[in-house]
């Protein structure tokens, strides 16, 4: 039988390249990856099985002030490019997330409020590569945002809206959602054989992040998908060059979209949510159950937005197609589901449509990223003294938390992919025999990725299924069963130093 492939192997690409500025650094950081990377959820300590001199080199190269998350993740940026280029469309979606630094005992040297309360932090912009299908690919580009400490006493009265409204754009937080589709453009000027379509939630829906339309026949190969937020006012052609001149018929895009004939009729299935505040009234915020629902949808083709006013400048009119997602029936007492998507993809038929909403509901895998990253990996449970460690070792864990999530979804996937190419021969050798014992005898070839899977996440608390039931293993049973197939396979290397782990 032919040896399997170490899993380390992948932790060696993903670090190949990185630029610290010193290769001892360089080298420390790939020892550090493939270390974190056997035991996600571990601590330093932990990680790096107890040995002083490991765990104080740890530290120190977190914080080393040339060690940043940029410089950590430029790698895995360029592992992540080699990835799409394999892929004819790419899902680049954009989200943030909150890194909760909060410590009972001490304050967070270099971290910011995140809200009103005493919760210090920051917060990480993603611009995350999927495919269609929603397997993860890798991070292209972050940002990193550290509020400063509000004002106090008199000092403390927030601007008004007056005030806001004269403040620049690039001055304001939401500036980074322009910032992630300027780095989306970028990439997809470089890899030009590659369709790109930007996904972002409602919380881009800003109008000058609408406003550079990449409509059909234009060079750029980027397109972008914004679930709407504001109820925007639409302008009808007017003719003649001169807008002064005439009074456009303007009229609201909610209600044009509504108006729109039904085009289609889709069965989808949500995801529950629970309500993060209770005094949010939004009903997009409000609880919900799991349930399998039934939507129209209806499409609004060229419509013109009429631009809003800015306090030094105009902004001109914006082009965008327009998919109207609304529940027929939704039950007595929940709040029916209701996208309004806006998109510079074209509309002219339903399949064009359906890809359009497919790909908004993957948006939802980067919620799965973030959680991966903050149950599976534990960020939030590490206890750093300065902001600058603790987002250095959150650019590792991110690299990590790809990786089980792409593992999950090459289960759903590509369960037929070569198991040699995923685990090492110990990792799949030990699971094997922790899981099927006696009752079935080892393989001579190595099992599929999709089978080995299966045995790791029973391992974590995957129950197998069948019939209505029946799910793939998650990422929480994966991180939870790849602790337990990383000691047991240590333990089989120190006594078959021929098999790698």
């Amino acid at each position: 039988m032919t040896k399997a492939p170490c899993k380390s192997d992948w932790t060696l690409l993903e670090s190949k390249g990185v630029d610290c500025g010193d290769k001892r650094l360089d080298r420390r950081f790939a020892t550090l990856l493939q270390t974190m990377a056997k035991t996600p959820g571990a601590s330093i300590p932990q990680a790096c099985g107890g040995d002083h001199a490991q765990i104080a080199a740890a530290y120190r190269f977190l914080s080393n002030p040339s060690v940043t998350p940029h410089a950590l993740l430029s790698a895995h940026a360029e592992q992540t490019t080699e990835r799409i280029s394999a892929h004819p469309t790419v899902l680049l979606v954009q989200d943030t997330t909150e890194i909760d630094m909060s410590q009972p005992e001490q304050r967070i040297l270099g971290a910011g409020p995140l809200d009103d309360s005493l919760r210090q932090g920051a917060l990480l912009h993603l611009l995350h590569a999927f495919t269609p299908e929603g397997s993860p690919l890798g991070s292209l580009w972050h940002k990193i945002v550290i509020r400063p400490e509000r004002p106090k006493g008199k000092a403390a009265k927030r601007p008004t809206r007056a005030q806001r409204q004269r403040t620049p754009i690039e001055d304001k937080e939401s500036y980074r959602w322009l910032e992630g589709l300027a780095a989306a453009r970028s990439r997809a000027q470089d890899q030009e054989h590659t369709r790109f379509i930007c996904v972002a939630d409602s919380e881009a829906d800003i109008y000058e992040y609408l406003q550079p339309s990449m409509i059909e026949g234009q060079s750029a190969p980027l397109y972008w998908i914004v679930r709407a937020f504001q109820d925007r006012a639409l302008q009808s052609q007017a003719e003649g060059d001169d807008a002064e001149k005439s009074i456009p018929e303007v009229s609201r895009l909610w209600e044009a979209c509504a108006e729109a004939p039904i085009i289609a009729l889709r069965k989808l299935r949500v995801r529950g949510r629970k309500a993060k505040l209770m005094c949010d009234k939004r009903s997009r915020r409000q609880p919900r159950e799991d349930r399998d629902i039934e939507v129209e949808v209806r499409v609004r083709a060229g419509a013109t937005l009429r631009p809003p006013a800015r306090h030094g400048h105009r902004l001109e009119p914006a082009c965008i197609n327009a998919v109207l997602v609304r529940e027929k029936n939704p039950p007595e007492g929940d709040v029916a589901v209701e996208w309004l998507l806006l998109t510079t993809l074209p509309v002219r038929s339903e399949q064009e449509v359906s890809e359009i909403i497919e790909a908004y509901a993957k948006r939802f895998m980067i919620e799965v990223l973030f959680r991966t990253l903050k149950s599976g990996c534990r960020i939030e449970d590490r206890r750093f003294e300065s902001a600058s460690s603790h987002l250095s070792h959150l650019a590792i864990a991110l690299i990590i938390a790809w990786r089980v999530m792409w593992l999950s979804q090459i289960a759903q996937n590509e369960p037929e992919k070569e198991g040699g190419s995923v685990f090492s021969e110990a990792e799949w050798r030990v699971a094997w025999l922790k899981v099927k014992g006696a009752k079935e005898p080892m393989p001579k070839q190595v099992p599929s990725a999709g089978e080995i899977i299966k045995l790791v996440a029973k391992l974590g608390g995957w129950i197998e299924r069948g019939g209505k039931y029946a799910s793939p293993p998650g990422v929480q049973t994966l991180w939870q069963g790849l602790r337990r197939v990383e000691d047991m396979a240590a333990i089989w290397s120190l006594q078959n130093p021929s098999t790698c782990v």
